[in-house]
């Protein structure tokens, strides 16, 4: 009864957003357009993106202007929800921006690593923006190290300076997964401190199977690109595991091959995501399993914090499938093919 009443106007307002969410009829029509300008008009004038679209002149957007509005949108579009949590739950959900800060220093990472300038992906930034973290400084730096030590002071630079001494593809990857765990390590510490009940029972199973899903990603492309020494695999590995055992988690670690490894897989509750050994098709497959596991808790548990967390994630997923059609019809791809490669939200 207490959760009811404590969820009860929040779970009003996730349904009446939830119900302005794009629908297969919303894709049908994004998938015929021709250009980046009639996605933008149709987002415009069709659907509940008219809002804030309104000031966008559909006939010059770009492709990356129209992601950093999407993308600053969604940004506020949590800020606004967040303040209608109240109690120890506001605390949790401060994750989300963490999620936009890690977000925004990969984006900063990627851009130095192909010698590119910061100013290139500046309009972007807006969530280091309003942190506490100097992004004047950050812009400023050419070099990883300088990044870095634009850092400091922050947990971010506690992590990512052991790690600036390579500069090649595997010392990339590592930086990223270091964040990653950073990330996860932080809401699962959050999820003990500031959830009970429900609400603490939803975001274990939700991190818990996302964390699953994430190690055996992280195992099979150490595997299959990188050959890393098994100590440091082991060292990335993210704790929180909720359907694969430590033991069984050990053995995946150990195996000798790639072949062995996905047999491994084919034993455990994700053996659909490992279906071919096709890197792409896990990516596609870990994206939809997460998002029927939400569509699954905004629908069963209505009134705890899976309203909210649930409903965010499926408008990642929709900003997401927006991005693709507009990249599909970008590189000239067959709407049937467009179609094939966005997620469908139910």
């Amino acid at each position: 009864m207490f959760s009811i009443l404590k969820y009860s106007y929040l779970n009003t307002k996730i349904k009446a957003k939830t119900s302005k969410m794009l629908i297969d009829q919303d894709y049908e029509e994004l998938i015929t357009k021709q250009s980046v300008n009639e996605v933008v008009a149709f987002l415009k004038h069709k659907t509940s993106y008219g809002k804030v679209l309104s000031n966008v002149d559909e006939q010059t957007i770009h492709r990356g202007e129209l992601e950093h509005i999407l993308r600053n949108a969604q940004f506020r579009r949590c800020q606004k929800l967040m303040k209608l949590i109240k109690g120890y739950e506001a605390h949790f959900m401060m994750y989300n921006i963490i999620r936009y800060e890690i977000e925004d220093i990969k984006m900063m990472i990627r851009t130095l690593h192909i010698h590119h300038s910061l100013d290139e992906i500046q309009p972007s930034l807006f969530i280091l923006e309003k942190s506490q973290i100097n992004l004047k400084k950050l812009l400023a730096s050419t070099t990883l190290s300088e990044l870095v030590n634009g850092l400091k002071g922050t947990e971010y630079y506690k992590i990512l300076v052991p790690l600036v001494e390579s500069d090649n593809e595997a010392s990339m990857f590592t930086i990223e997964m270091a964040l990653d765990l950073y990330y996860f390590r932080w809401i699962s510490k959050a999820k003990d401190r500031y959830l009970k009940g429900e609400d603490k029972r939803v975001v274990t199973r939700s991190i818990g199977e996302e964390i699953d899903i994430l190690n055996l990603l992280w195992i099979y492309r150490v595997k299959k690109y990188y050959h890393m020494d098994k100590d440091l695999v082991y060292r990335y590995l993210i704790p929180g595991n909720n359907h694969i055992s430590k033991a069984l988690l050990h053995q995946m670690v150990e195996t000798e091959s790639v072949d062995d490894l996905l047999k491994l897989y084919k034993m455990t509750t994700y053996a659909h995501i490992f279906e071919d050994d096709n890197q792409l098709l896990f990516d596609y497959n870990h994206w939809k399993y997460i998002l029927k596991l939400h569509e699954k808790l905004l629908k069963t548990k209505p009134f705890s914090i899976a309203s909210i967390i649930s409903y965010l994630h499926l408008k990642e997923v929709e900003l997401m499938n927006i991005i693709t059609v507009v990249e599909g019809i970008r590189y000239g791809l067959k709407p049937k093919r467009i179609k094939s490669m966005i997620f469908r939200i139910t």
